[in-house]
């Protein structure tokens, strides 16, 4: 172990900032039984780069969505898909056992799909 690290600690000190996020979506009714829609998701990360940590790499900025609607009498059937764009950061806070993960690089991104059903009565 480097010098420091005798006992390893590993803080999970989020600290996060204020978050401003905007969003602006739209959908279409194709027809009666099919609508479609999409959106677009800006959100500053509130992540710190002094607290930056590999394990909850809260970092994208940037989010797409795509989805439909298809209704069939009472039933509607939901599908969506969101992609978060990937954001790198690298840990800048002190070099000291209170930050193991000082000089990292830390990326992520996501994708996510999503399917409901509803039954309206």
């Amino acid at each position: 172990m480097p010098p420091g690290y005798e006992k390893l600690k590993v803080p999970f000190e989020m600290d996060w900032d204020d978050q401003i996020v905007v969003a602006i979506g739209a959908a279409y009714e194709l027809t009666e039984s099919f609508t479609v829609r999409a959106g677009y998701n800006y959100g500053n990360t509130p992540v710190s780069n002094v607290n930056l940590s590999p394990i909850f790499p809260a970092l994208v900025e940037h989010h797409a969505t795509v989805g439909c609607t298809y209704t069939w009498k009472q039933w509607d059937f939901d599908f969506a898909y969101e992609h978060a764009f990937t954001n790198t950061e690298t840990n800048d806070g002190a070099m000291d056992s209170s930050n193991p993960f000082y000089g990292s690089e830390v990326s992520h991104t996501m994708d996510t799909f999503s399917f409901m059903v509803s039954y309206r009565f």
